[in-house]
This record gives structure tokens, C-alpha cells and sequence, in this order.
């Protein structure tokens, strides 16, 4: 459980930092397609991870900066 944990706050933690350079990038508007796709991958990512932790597998979330 502890494992699934630390991949969620990093995958979070990274979240928040795509989010923000997203939001710069809006005013060169590249920056909205990006928060779309950055929304419909969080909610992908998060039902992948939450599958695999009920079946006790370890899952690492892609593009997640590893801060713990």
C-alpha cells in the first residue's frame, strides 16, 4: 500500500506541474489541447491505478516525476 501511495503523490505532484506549463502555454494556445488531454489522462491513469492496486500490483504511472 505504501508503494501505491508514493506513485499517487508523485503522479499528483507531477500533475500540478504539467497543469501550471500547460496554463503558461495557453496564451500561445497549444496550451488547451494540452489541458484537455492532461484531464483525460489524469482521469485514465487514475482508474489504472486504482484497478491494479485492488489486484495488489504495483503500477507506475507514466510521465510521473519520482519525487518520493
Amino acid at each position: 500500500i505504501n508503494q501505491n501511495g508514493a506513485n499517487v503523490v508523485n503522479w499528483i505532484i507531477s500533475e500540478i506541474i504539467y497543469f501550471i506549463i500547460c496554463g503558461i502555454l495557453c496564451f500561445v494556445l497549444i496550451g488547451i489541447p494540452m489541458l484537455i488531454l492532461l484531464g483525460v489522462v489524469g482521469i485514465v491513469f487514475a482508474i489504472i491505478g486504482a484497478v491494479n492496486a485492488s489486484k495488489g500490483i504495483v503500477w507506475k504511472y507514466p510521465m510521473a516525476i519520482r519525487f518520493f
